[in-house]
């Protein structure tokens, strides 16, 4: 008996030797068999890390012994000098090495969501006996869900003195550029998001809680001849109506709710503006189940959107993207049936476009006023939406643009109109600040 169990011990510590073993070895065996390059991963959003490759000329090598047996060594030298380079640079790559195993470890995205349901038990457990209408969606992310549907939502952000004397230098700002542009009409729309509402659920244990006092300060303190409009949540039920439960954007009843402020903003300066578009409706995408950067960046198991878009018809146009004509998004693929089933796949950004510094609209109608968009994410939307009422709309995205200035493009562009579109980051945060 007692020999029966030494036996079952040693085979168990092979056994698990092996495996061991096996997990070690696996990221170079994924190596040698030359995994596809440049995968991305849509759970993660981003592109994995590929092994480094060892590019060496086996013909050079052989010609190189060729010579040396030869006595032709100058030869020899100067065919196997590139491989040699080939290989110090492939030896000396042991980061990339190390982050390409990471990256194509066996399981790895099973483990993930493994050790994220394990997180997800434990913060369960936690909040059992308390009244929390909302709990963390994850331990390592300032997300929450709420406990009787799985929406998922951003915990509040504060209002201290660095907010305000951010928005002071957006104040600033503001004014430079009116006063050098007179003659151009300086819009902003603010967009309300449940991070600075008062009718955020957790508002109640962060005694910081913005609850809309950076909107109340820029409010009170902002430009007079800046021209304001606000979109504003009356509700939790209005975050639920007019935003995506599984990402930080607004959905499609939200952004055409956008799109009527803004022209209801624009009109009463813009004598002769085309009469509002007609909503035919939203139209549901069949198929398209959209998880997006919440689900995506908690693992929070996910129940998607409903992925719709506004059915309007609107005047011919064309775009250009960073200096070149391109089609923007693919909306004539979707509406076919044409996109990624990947669980976690961005389908917004792949209707609507990506993000670009500048986005050029052109529209053959009957204007000739051009204005500008500032704008984050949140405007590819509706942008074209606004669009339709100008000849040339420019659509900006600081993140991307790289130097520019915004008047010297208002003077080349003959812009009429700027519009500065977004939430507190956009309107409030000095990382936005407008170059004039």
């Amino acid at each position: 008996m007692h020999n029966s169990k030494e036996m079952i011990k040693k085979i168990s510590d092979i056994l698990l030797l092996f495996v061991l073993a096996g997990l070690l070895v696996s990221p170079l065996v994924v190596w040698i068999v030359h995994p596809e390059r440049n995968q991305y991963s849509f759970l993660e959003g981003r592109r994995l890390i590929d092994f480094p490759t060892l590019n060496l000329d086996f013909q050079s090598i052989t010609t190189a012994a060729k010579r040396t047996i030869q006595g032709r060594f100058a030869e020899s030298r100067e065919l196997i000098q590139p491989q040699l380079s080939a290989l110090n640079e492939f030896l000396s790559s042991r980061k990339k090495y190390e982050k390409g195993s990471a990256d194509h470890f066996p399981f790895r995205l099973t483990l993930i969501q493994a050790t994220n349901s394990i997180e997800r038990a434990v913060i369960l457990a936690a909040y059992d006996p308390l009244p929390d209408k909302a709990i963390p969606a994850s331990a390592r992310r300032n997300l929450l869900v709420l406990r009787d549907q799985p929406v998922l939502f951003t915990a509040p952000t504060i209002f201290d003195n660095a907010v305000k004397k951010s928005i002071d230098k957006r104040i600033e700002n503001f004014n430079q550029l009116m006063v050098e542009n007179p003659n151009v009409n300086f819009h902003a729309y603010y967009i309300d998001r449940i991070i600075s509402s008062p009718f955020n659920m957790d508002g109640a244990y962060y005694p910081l809680a913005d609850n809309e006092q950076a909107l109340q300060y820029f409010e009170a303190h902002k430009p007079a001849h800046l021209i304001f409009a606000k979109q504003m949540l009356t509700s939790f039920d209005d975050y639920l109506k007019y935003f995506y439960h599984t990402d930080h954007h607004w959905n499609e009843q939200g952004a055409w709710k956008g799109y009527l402020g803004v022209y209801d903003m624009i009109a009463p300066n813009y004598s002769g503006i085309s009469p509002k578009l007609t909503l035919k409706g939203f139209v549901t995408v069949p198929g398209a189940n959209f998880c997006g950067s919440y689900a995506r960046s908690s693992l929070y198991p996910c129940t998607p959107d409903p992925f719709r878009y506004p059915d309007v018809e609107l005047p011919p146009y064309k775009t250009v993207v960073d200096g070149k004509p391109k089609v923007l998004g693919t909306q004539e693929k979707f509406r076919k049936g044409i996109f990624s089933k990947e669980p976690y796949a961005d389908l917004r950004t792949a209707y609507w476009g990506g993000n670009f510094g500048v986005v050029q609209y052109k529209f053959e109608n009957n204007t000739t006023r051009n204005a500008i968009i500032i704008s984050d994410s949140y405007a590819k939307s509706l942008d074209v939406f606004i669009a339709a009422h100008f000849h040339n709309v420019y659509s900006l995205d600081l993140r991307y643009i790289g130097k520019y200035s915004l008047n010297k493009l208002i003077n080349e562009f003959k812009i009429k109109d700027v519009i500065i579109l977004g939430s507190q980051e956009v309107l409030f945060s000095t990382s936005w600040l407008i170059t004039p």
